[in-house]
């Protein structure tokens, strides 16, 4: 798959920026690039998103995807502020926690739908 480069911005920066701005942590590089991806699986993938795999129209989940992801991001913030202190000292979520929680975003979102 060739990804074509836009100038602009991707509809999950504002979430981000907003996150950033709200939480005080910020979000590594190799976290947005997840949570893009998993986005992007919704849009185009077909295996493992049972009902959505044959939709024609994806917006709905896709709205419900992404209308998820603030909750889900305070939530990883609420559950990164009670690591231990040398995990969290740079205030950074990177892209292994991101993983590791990724089934909260599912449940947010309502569905079993998710690339995961």
């Amino acid at each position: 798959m060739v990804m074509i480069e836009s100038a602009a911005p991707h509809p999950l920066d504002g979430i981000f920026l907003d996150f950033e701005k709200k939480s005080g942590w910020t979000l590594s590089q190799q976290a947005k690039n997840i949570l893009k991806e998993g986005l992007e699986a919704v849009h185009v993938d077909t295996l493992g998103l049972g009902d959505f795999a044959v939709a024609v129209d994806r917006a709905p989940i896709v709205h419900r995807v992404i209308d998820a992801l603030p909750e889900f991001l305070f939530d990883l913030a609420r559950k990164a502020d009670k690591r231990d202190r040398v995990e969290t000292s740079k205030r950074t979520i990177g892209g292994v926690f991101v993983l590791q929680n990724m089934r909260l975003w599912e449940s947010l979102a309502g569905c079993t739908c998710w690339p995961v």
